[in-house]
């Protein structure tokens, strides 16, 4: 996998660039799509954030973390704001990446694009909140909200897989980027049955096969 910043540290600001983890700030989301995805959440029983949010200054360029075709780019005013979603094949099922919150997006729908291939710029456009907020969930953001939201899940014959665990079928990319091992068949199965319905338990998974 290629960090889809350059020179990035998988780390909680200032220590790092990562403002927000996977699985977190279930108080807040829930709250946020209560509404709008009412059937979704009786059956989920809430929201968590579905991705990590990494922060560099507006108009940073950002690449793609593997190969895939370009299968869907969004222009929206809410959510995950101008988005792109790139879908890569492993061993007979796909992933399918979100990068969200974008200012410009330099690819076309059915591009096939290169590992590490620039893609677009970081912006803050959707649903973005910082600590100028006083919502008082995150670490101080140095840039004013602005971020990269990177989020993955697994398809299978185009069915998301674990769809109602509170993120839509996404579960926590990082153990990909830290261990390549993590992107074999037989891993992300077992985390897909394994997890509980917030947070995937990796380091049981780990254990689980002897890693």
């Amino acid at each position: 996998m290629i960090d889809p910043v350059k020179n990035m540290k998988w780390a909680l600001y200032p220590l790092g660039d990562v403002t927000q983890w996977y699985g977190e700030n279930e108080a807040l989301y829930t709250k946020a799509f209560k509404v709008p995805y009412a059937d979704y959440y009786k059956q989920a029983g809430g929201f968590v954030h579905s991705g990590i949010d990494i922060v560099r200054p507006h108009g940073e360029h950002i690449f793609t973390v593997c190969d895939g075709i370009v299968s869907k780019i969004v222009d929206d005013t809410d959510g995950y704001g101008n988005h792109i979603e790139i879908t890569s094949n492993h061993d007979g099922y796909n992933l399918e990446w979100v990068y969200g919150h974008l200012d410009r997006m330099f690819v076309t729908k059915g591009q096939f694009v290169k590992a590490g291939q620039f893609i677009g710029t970081m912006g803050n456009t959707g649903f973005v909140v910082s600590n100028s907020t006083g919502n008082g969930f995150w670490n101080a953001n140095p840039y004013a909200g602005t971020h990269l939201h990177l989020g993955v899940r697994k398809k299978v014959a185009s069915i998301v897989q674990d769809y109602y665990n509170k993120a839509f079928g996404r579960f926590d990319p990082l153990p990909l980027f830290l261990d390549p091992k993590l992107l074999s068949t037989k891993i992300l199965k077992i985390a897909s049955y394994k997890q509980d319905k917030t947070l995937f338990n990796f380091s049981s998974i780990l254990k689980q096969i002897g890693l």
